[in-house]
Parts: structure tokens; C-alpha cells; sequence
């Protein structure tokens, strides 16, 4: 199965967005 840029792109996007939320619940956290 082969990805075409879009869809890469927004798995990108997703996987970013993930990060970012964990980031900023780990510092909420300390």
C-alpha cells in the first residue's frame, strides 16, 4: 500500500498535533 502525498501529509499533521498535545499535558503537569 502506498501512501500519496496527501495522505502522508495529514498522518504527519496528526502525529504533530498528537506531540504537541502531550507536550503541553506534561507541562501542565509539573
Amino acid at each position: 500500500m502506498k501512501l500519496d502525498k496527501k495522505s502522508e501529509m495529514s498522518s504527519i499533521c496528526k502525529q504533530s498535533k498528537l506531540s504537541i498535545k502531550q507536550t503541553k499535558e506534561k507541562k501542565s503537569l509539573e
